[in-house]
């Protein structure tokens, strides 16, 4: 690299800080918000939650991924099958 670009890319870089340092400095401050949030974690409603999303019983609300999951993991006998199709349609 020539000592001229060198001096252009020192001078183009000099001219961006100047500008930014000429520009008015605004500190934001974000607005107190009226409600607060708490947040735990709950065994029993992740079990719930683990086993309303297996049969599936809701398409596009619950999840076959947890189906999927279980499967590969445990496997899925006829009995089972028969229970989670027995719960989708209690639900």
């Amino acid at each position: 690299m020539s000592s001229s670009s060198c001096a252009l890319r020192f001078h183009g870089a000099a001219a961006v800080l100047a500008g930014l340092m000429a520009m008015p400095f605004h500190t934001l401050h974000a607005a107190e918000s009226p409600y607060s949030v708490e947040v735990r974690y709950s065994a029993t409603l992740n079990l719930f939650n683990l086993l309303d999303n297996l049969p599936d019983w809701l398409p596009g609300y619950t999840s076959p991924v947890y189906r999927e999951a279980w499967r590969r993991r445990f496997g899925l006998t006829d009995q089972d099958r028969t229970l989670l199709a027995d719960y989708a349609a209690f639900r």
